[in-house]
Order: C-alpha cells, then sequence, then structure tokens
C-alpha cells in the first residue's frame, strides 16, 4: 500500500523583493562619503588649529617632542574620523535601516528575513564586515556584482541584505 503524501509548504515564505545591485550601492556610498565630507572639514580645520603652532615652532624648539605632540593630535584626529564613520553608519543602520545615501535612493539594509537589523547587525556589518569586506583589495564589496542576493562579504558576515524599499512587504 502506497501512502501519498503532499509536499510540505514552507511555514512562511520569504516574500521576493528587489535586491540593490553595485551600481546603486555605489551611488549611495558616494553620497554618504559627500556628507561626511562636509562632516569632516571643520573637524580638520579644528585639528589644524592645534597642528599649525607646531610646525611653526619645529625648528625653534625641541623637533624630536613637536614632531610628537604633530603626531599625536594626528592620530587623535584619525581616531575622531574613525568614530564619526563608524557612528555614521551604525547610527543610521540601527535607527533607519539606511544612511541617508541609501534613503535618497530608495535602499534599505534589512536582515536575510527582511526584517530590521539589530544593532549588533549594524556594528557587524559596518565594522567587522567593512573592513573584511576592503582587506583583499576590495574583492569582498566587488562580490555584489555576482552574488545571487548581492550581498556583499559585509552583508554575508552581518546577515544583511540591501533591498529597494518599495519592493519590501508592507510593514517592514
Amino acid at each position: 500500500m502506497s501512502k501519498q503524501t503532499s509536499p510540505q509548504q514552507p511555514a512562511s515564505p520569504v516574500p521576493q523583493v528587489a535586491y540593490a545591485g553595485f551600481t546603486k550601492r555605489s551611488l549611495a556610498t558616494l553620497i554618504d562619503g559627500l556628507i561626511l565630507v562636509v562632516i569632516a572639514v571643520p573637524i580638520n580645520l579644528v585639528f589644524a588649529v592645534f597642528q599649525a603652532p607646531l610646525t611653526v615652532t619645529q625648528s625653534v624648539s625641541s623637533p624630536e617632542s613637536n614632531a610628537l605632540a604633530f603626531s599625536a593630535i594626528g592620530a587623535a584626529k584619525q581616531i575622531v574620523m574613525a568614530i564619526i564613520n563608524l557612528g555614521y553608519g551604525i547610527g543610521f543602520l540601527a535607527i533607519q535601516g539606511a544612511t541617508p545615501g541609501k534613503m535618497a535612493l530608495g535602499l534599505k539594509v534589512v536582515d536575510t528575513n527582511l526584517g530590521k537589523i539589530t544593532v549588533g547587525k549594524a556594528v557587524k556589518r559596518e565594522a567587522i564586515g567593512k573592513f573584511v569586506s576592503g582587506i583583499v583589495l576590495g574583492l569582498g564589496y566587488l562580490w555584489v556584482i555576482w552574488d545571487g542576493k548581492k550581498q556583499g562579504w559585509h552583508d554575508k558576515i552581518a546577515g544583511t541584505v540591501v533591498v529597494y524599499k518599495k519592493s519590501l512587504p508592507t510593514g517592514s
């Protein structure tokens, strides 16, 4: 006696969405970069105010101590800028699901189940994933071009996808 069974349907199928490709994502990154430049200019000017006197007095006083102070100010500037860059990406993704560049192009970063990403996923994506994506000649970013879900390595590490917001089901 043969028993017929019907194939089981998934409990809640993931709806089809439109994944954002390399070009749109690159344009969003360009927009975000321009915004970050606007933020960086006044910060760089503040640090330049502290570095300028060291440049002028370098030949008069101890060159070694001036060089050390100049380097320390430069390192502090790099730390401040890294915090701003990470805070920008993590903050916007965790709160809005998109940076201003992505919002301008109608894109959103969601988890692989199309839900809102957590702060932890935003940190994984922006701090760890983007470092890994860029370390091998940017191959992790280029991965978006041929990946089925258009995920870069940073997306794969964090368990995220970038989609067109209008393609998301209502309420996502």
